[in-house]
């Protein structure tokens, strides 16, 4: 009777033990007390631990997001702050500069110096572009204020005195947003008396020869071109296979000369350039903005140039 009850016994811790094993408990050896092996059970992560990790990934590249954000404003705005304090300081020295005669010289620093300055950089000049274009960046368009416009202006009479007096043939301005066309009647008067005080005091006696074109240009402009060489093929009745590259540069070039080279001007400091719109069938060369350091720069980097058609 004693060894049925010890057997039932055994049959029970045996079931126990597998039932045990299947549910991940530990197992605890009864006849080897001091060997009792544990089997961990397996660690599965929490999905709110995930979701932190994530949130924390999340918000560390964001912060990098905006510090690369806030240090490319910085550098803009130090570039800008840059070249104003430069141009604002080349200003004030040319307007301390004694001038020959206040009621004859032009606004802003033109002296017998500058003049003299100017003829120098002529001479070292190798060649000279005949057309000249300039194109005001649409950048800055929607913080212009009227006070600004009339700058811009008078800086555009500045740069056709240099240009006559340099022997540059043809000044065109591109404006995309029309307003410089729209004040043409304004522009035209304030280049025509820089031009003639430029003359006056520096040529009194023998004013040279040159025949100077200046002709204020806006987005309707370039988009003319192309409907003007359309309406050319409908009117020759040209059919398809006759109209290629060489027909469409044609037309496109003989309604205004290729300008040699380019300036674009009043725009933010960049590694690149934006046309705004300027006809791709005139470019050649491309310079950036508008004061004399970097007008003359631009010619002599013009004069090193090797022009290549097409690229």
């Amino acid at each position: 009777m004693a060894c049925i009850t010890t057997t039932t016994t055994t049959n029970r811790h045996q079931r126990r033990s597998s039932l045990q094993v299947i549910a991940g408990d530990p197992i605890i050896a009864d006849d080897d007390t001091s060997a009792k092996e544990v089997i961990a059970p397996l660690t599965v992560k929490s999905p709110v631990a995930n979701t932190m990790t994530q949130s924390v990934v999340h918000g560390v590249c964001v912060s990098i997001l905006y510090l690369i954000h806030m240090l490319y404003m910085a550098y803009i705005a130090q570039k800008v702050l840059r070249t104003n304090a430069k141009q604002q300081w080349q200003n004030l020295l040319l307007a301390y500069q004694p001038l020959a005669d206040d009621k004859q010289s032009l606004a802003r620093g033109h002296s017998d110096r500058f003049y003299s300055l100017l003829k120098d950089d002529q001479r070292r000049l190798t060649k000279l572009p005949g057309h000249l274009a300039i194109t005001l960046s649409t950048e800055l368009l929607l913080d212009r204020t009227n006070e600004d416009w009339t700058t811009i202006i008078q800086d555009l009479g500045q740069v056709a005195c240099w240009a006559w007096e340099m022997g540059i043939k043809e000044l065109s301005v591109f404006d995309a947003s029309g307003t410089l066309k729209s004040r043409a009647v304004e522009i035209a008067k304030q280049q025509s008396m820089a031009l003639h005080q430029w003359k006056q005091h520096y040529h009194s006696d023998l004013i040279p020869e040159n025949d100077f074109q200046c002709s204020i240009l806006s987005l309707e402009d370039a988009q003319s071109y192309l409907v003007h060489a359309t309406q050319k093929a409908y009117q020759h009745h040209l059919k398809n296979e006759e109209i290629d590259i060489e027909w469409v540069d044609g037309v496109m070039q003989a309604s205004m000369t290729d300008p040699d080279l380019m300036i674009v001007y009043d725009g933010l400091p960049h590694h690149y350039i934006s046309l705004d719109g300027y006809s791709p069938w005139h470019i050649r060369l491309t310079e950036f903005i508008l004061n004399y350091d970097l007008f003359i720069s631009s010619l002599f980097k013009y004069a090193r140039v090797e022009q290549r058609f097409g690229r």
